[in-house]
């Protein structure tokens, strides 16, 4: 059995040190998740998804109640201005596309409060 030691602790110490400061140094400049901005309700014309979450920058991360995993990660272009009646527009292989269906609701996120 090999036993490894270190004849020099400050040494290990100091390697240790270093990694947790880089550590540290990653975690503060490692980019924040986005919060829940908003959920767009669809007209229900019989489609497979009815509502979506966007984040403050209008990506879909959230998809009800089927499609997940076709709509999450599009980015909703006029996130900022839709409105009840208005569509949804994303891009797809670079051309804009307009959800077929209108939204019937536009719910801004809950606010959340730190104790």
């Amino acid at each position: 059995m090999t036993h490894i030691t270190h004849s020099e602790p400050h040494v290990a110490d100091s390697r240790a040190k270093g990694r947790i400061e880089k550590l540290h140094r990653k975690a503060e400049t490692a980019p924040q998740p986005k919060r829940l901005a908003k959920t767009i309700a669809f007209a229900d014309q019989g489609q497979d998804f009815l509502e979506w979450d966007l984040d403050s920058t209008g990506k879909v991360v959230a998809c009800r109640p089927f499609q997940a995993s076709i709509w999450i990660g599009h980015t909703v272009r006029n996130h900022e201005r839709i409105t009840v009646g208005s569509y949804a527009v994303i891009t797809v292989d670079g051309t804009p596309l307009a959800i077929r269906y209108p939204l019937e609701r536009v719910t801004p996120a809950p606010l959340t409060i730190s104790p």
